[in-house]
């Protein structure tokens, strides 16, 4: 009976010391009871029925292209870079090797490929909107998109084609730099107004992704520092969140905050820590998501703008891999839970506040989804 009774006693306090340690030592992320899987395969559906026009091999802006009533019927190129990097974050969740799905989405983007244009500039750029129905200005930024994602999908698939596309967007992203402002790269090509952290950080991350991906030395780090350097000291808050813009003619900085800008920078600072160890860019990545946390999801809920936050995830999840700190991932898992039960259309299921439906709310919860049950 003593034995039996010192058993329970152990089990007890032992039982106490790993509640004490769930809760006050290694916290892990939370089980919200919410299947992230199966609302990535609604979503996935749900763009396929009613955004994906089979006979053209393209997709709709919003949800009202399919009767032709959008003023461009089909989508931009950045829904198409956003869809771009929702499908291949599925497809490395999966685990999948049918990359069919990918190639179609491949194929798409070549409609916005601009061969004169390809004559004058170095590297790949994409217009925004599809060539043979007018195409559009090549944005430097909508391109850097669809270079990270080509480096995701070729670290899946080791495809060396992918890797190559990758470094040829790149490069073509150098083509707006210049020394004015005392550096950085423009918006979008041709357009000397302003020079934004949306081109700039995902320039950075490019880099860096570059960097980890080829092991030679190409000068990635080098140029990643330099645009680094820049934005921090254009475009940095002192609360640890990202402005928008500088403006070329003037300096004036316009102090908008877009949670992507922010997701950009720390995602930055978390691949620059893996690369040189330097403990000052851990602890430059742990102060931004904290300040970010805060900042866009005072009561929980993340900005309206779905796609931004897609990216601002990213980042937090590049941070868990290195420092195991679940807080960020437990916040989206919450904040998409509340979205799915509040902000989707009662007969099509789908997602956003504002109407008509748009691509790239589907694609950034899409992306958000398939990266919380990877």
């Amino acid at each position: 009976m003593k034995k039996l009774s010192l058993t329970i006693a152990l089990i007890i306090v032992f039982s106490a010391f790993q509640g004490c340690a769930d809760n006050g030592g290694a916290k892990k992320i939370e089980n919200i009871g919410f299947d992230f899987k199966e609302k990535a395969q609604i979503i996935h559906s749900n763009i396929t029925n009613k955004f994906y026009d089979k006979l053209s091999n393209l997709y709709y802006e919003t949800n009202l292209g399919m009767n032709g009533k959008d003023e461009k019927r089909y989508c931009y190129l950045w829904p198409l870079a956003a869809l771009f990097q929702a499908y291949a974050q599925e497809f490395i969740a999966e685990g999948s090797k049918d990359r069919t799905q990918i190639d179609s989405v491949m194929k798409s983007i070549e409609r916005y490929f601009n061969v004169e244009r390809a004559q004058y500039t170095k590297g790949l750029g994409y217009d925004s909107y599809v060539v043979d129905m007018g195409g559009g200005q090549r944005y430097y930024d909508d391109n850097q998109w669809l270079g990270l994602t080509y480096c995701d999908l070729y670290e899946s698939t080791k495809d060396p084609a992918l890797l190559e596309k990758a470094k040829a967007i790149y490069k073509f992203s150098w083509s707006g730099f210049d020394t004015k402002t005392g550096g950085g790269i423009y918006w979008r090509e041709g357009d000397f107004a302003s020079k934004n952290t949306c081109s700039n950080g995902p320039q950075i991350v490019l880099a860096l992704r570059l960097k980890m991906l080829d092991q030679k030395d190409d000068g990635y780090v080098k140029k990643a520092t330099e645009l680094y350097n820049w934005v921090n000291k254009k475009l940095k808050s002192p609360e640890n969140i990202y402005w928008d813009k500088i403006n070329v003619s003037d300096g004036a900085v316009d102090k908008t905050a877009w949670a992507y800008n922010t997701g950009t920078m720390l995602q930055s600072n978390v691949l620059f820590y893996e690369i040189t160890k330097d403990e000052k860019y851990l602890k430059e990545a742990q102060a931004i998501a904290k300040s970010s946390l805060s900042y866009f999801a005072p009561k929980g809920q993340f900005p309206e703008n779905i796609w931004f936050n897609a990216v601002l995830l990213r980042g937090y999840k590049e941070l868990f891999k290195i420092d195991g700190d679940p807080q960020y991932i437990n916040a989206f898992q919450k904040y998409v839970k509340t979205v799915w039960e509040t902000q989707r259309t009662g007969v099509d299921q789908l997602i956003g506040v504002k109407e008509p439906k748009t691509l790239i709310d589907q694609a950034g919860m899409l992306e958000i989804c398939s990266s919380l049950y990877n």
